[in-house]
């Protein structure tokens, strides 16, 4: 089982269990995508990053689906979206509220911000170097898309969050 513990202040600390108690090698690479992470998100300016808040509920989420998959529900995600949803944690401005991950069941892994009715964004990533985004931003105004990946938010996805993060109608 791979757990995160963290402790107050930025000294985050990962710990792994062997792969002899049962942990897959994904799991361990998961945890290393993390743990590398968190450690360049502490190197910003600020330390307090919206995708650092959200790595806990990103591993809740993995070992959620890592049950799934035992009983076929559910696809990992492969190690390139892990790489593609670290960049994009990373790349997340420090204007932005913090995302609900989760992985959905076709091993995507999605970031989900829902600020109320008809204000909600996921970006999506496969590990195949495009995001993928659904928005709502104001009663009918639904927009879908999907662009390059490469470790950066483009223009496109940067309107997108501050469009919805200062929606007031």
């Amino acid at each position: 089982m791979t757990t995160v513990t963290i402790p107050a202040g930025p000294s985050y600390v990962l710990r792994r269990a062997n792969s002899s108690e049962g942990v897959s090698p994904i799991a361990i690479r998961l945890t290393s995508i993390v743990q590398d992470a968190v450690a360049r998100a502490w190197n910003t300016t600020t330390g307090q990053r919206p995708g650092v808040a959200a790595l806990p509920a990103l591993s809740d989420s993995y070992r959620e689906a890592e049950v799934q998959s035992v009983h076929g529900g559910q696809s990992l995600p492969v190690p390139a979206a892990m790489r593609e949803a670290a960049a994009l944690l990373e790349a997340l401005p420090t204007w932005c509220a913090v995302p609900a991950p989760m992985i959905e069941p076709s091993g995507a892994i999605a970031f989900e911000w829902d600020l109320g009715p008809h204000r909600w964004l996921v970006f999506a990533l496969k590990g195949i170097g495009t995001i993928e985004h659904s928005a709502m931003i104001g009663r009918g105004v639904e927009l879908h898309g999907t662009a390059n990946f490469t470790g950066s938010l483009g223009k496109r996805e940067r309107d997108l969050l501050r469009d919805l993060m200062q929606f007031k109608g």
